[in-house]
């Protein structure tokens, strides 16, 4: 019976310790193609396209003066979707219309200085409505990087779930370090989806909660 219950838990540990290196390239993509600005400019696009003015024809131009503006983004570089903020709240996303609407004299930046009020009234409207399409949106594309980077490393690796059970089954030596590292992968799992940003707060508290115990004798 603990034979079995050993091979259990080192089989947890080894798709546990897969799952944490397609976690940490996923959060590698997201960082590295900045998925959360490119995901809120898409959706400030959309709130901006849809305000029943003529400002819709300026959505993608305003967007990216509002998500490149410093008192939002923190990134220096001007490179496209690299120095869009990530994230925004609706006060200040008024606030940055209105100030750029009075900074310049272009054709958009009077167009939407004319047009603020009814924009700050559809902003005021349907942000939160436009921000939870926006997450969910972000979570489909990570969630496609997680199925890629999942499929390939179970190629690479040759993982085959029947395989390894057999092999910790029959290898003690093998069975016995697993175990003994369970606590040190937890802890590691623990650390990395604390820090995650593509792991919703609520999922973080109930995987923190989860542990491997030793029924051998001593519990972890």
């Amino acid at each position: 019976m603990l034979q079995w219950l050993d091979t259990l838990i080192g089989l947890v540990v080894i798709l546990l310790a897969v799952s944490l290196v397609v976690m940490i390239l996923t959060q590698i993509i997201v960082a590295m193609l900045n998925l959360r600005g490119y995901n809120l400019k898409n959706g400030i696009e959309i709130l901006l396209k849809n305000t029943g003015t003529d400002i819709s024809a300026y959505a993608e131009k305003i967007t990216s003066t509002v998500l490149t503006h410093p008192l939002i983004s923190d990134k220096k570089r001007n490179s496209g979707r690299w120095s869009l903020a990530t994230t925004i709240t609706q006060t200040e996303l008024i606030n940055i219309l209105e100030m750029i609407s009075k900074t310049g004299v272009e054709a958009w930046q009077v167009q939407l200085k004319n047009s603020l009020e009814n924009i700050n009234k559809n902003i005021n409207q349907w942000f939160d409505s436009v921000m939870f399409r926006t997450s969910q949106a972000f979570i489909k594309h990570t969630r496609v990087w997680t199925v890629i980077f999942s499929i390939v490393i179970a190629f690479a690796l040759h993982l085959d779930f029947l395989r390894l059970f057999e092999q910790i089954s029959n290898n003690p030596e093998l069975r016995a370090s697993l175990v003994a590292s369970s606590n040190a992968i937890l802890n590691q799992a623990d650390e990395v989806i604390g820090s995650s940003s593509i792991i919703p707060a609520v999922y973080y508290k109930s995987i923190s909660q989860l542990k491997l115990e030793d029924k051998t004798g001593t519990a972890d």
